[in-house]
């Protein structure tokens, strides 16, 4: 007995080799979908910035004649900016209420992108489709009268 426990024949490294790949696969796993969040994360902040950009350019989209297609234009310029292409973009502006003392929109924002996989191709997955949507709202009253397009 004192033998057999004294002789280990190489069952340690075998043992050793096979804990080191499971763990190097764990954490190459854990980067993947680190990676993939980080990806997400960028799309947030970049819909954040175009979110800001709406703020700020507020009074363009209501005094124009278009507002959808001002909307639509000022996203996908501070988008193409910041590294999205024009086909990961797109927007909806749809008029909620525009009666002669207030006038309210909703907006919303989608953007788009692919995660190619490393580790993750183990299981099948290439590519993770990563989707965002940031929605907004705006209003303007008045009591003696908003403007509007066409008024």
């Amino acid at each position: 007995m004192k033998r057999y426990f004294s002789e280990e024949r190489g069952n340690i490294a075998v043992l050793f080799a096979f804990v080191f790949i499971v763990l190097v696969g764990m954490a190459a796993m854990a980067t993947d979908i680190g990676l993939l969040a980080i990806k997400r994360a960028r799309l947030m902040e970049i819909g954040q910035i175009m979110r800001d950009a709406r703020f700020e350019q507020s009074q363009l989209i209501w005094e124009a004649d278009d507002p959808a297609q001002k909307f639509d234009e000022i996203v996908r310029e501070y988008g193409i900016k910041n590294g999205l292409r024009d086909d990961q973009i797109q927007t909806e502006y749809t008029t909620v209420e525009n009666s002669r003392t207030r006038r309210e929109c909703k907006v919303v924002m989608k953007f788009t992108d692919t995660y190619k996989c490393t580790t993750l191709r183990l299981f099948g997955l290439n590519e993770v489709p990563i989707k965002v949507t940031i929605n907004g709202s705006a209003y303007e009253q008045n009591s003696n009268g908003v403007w509007s397009p066409g008024r």
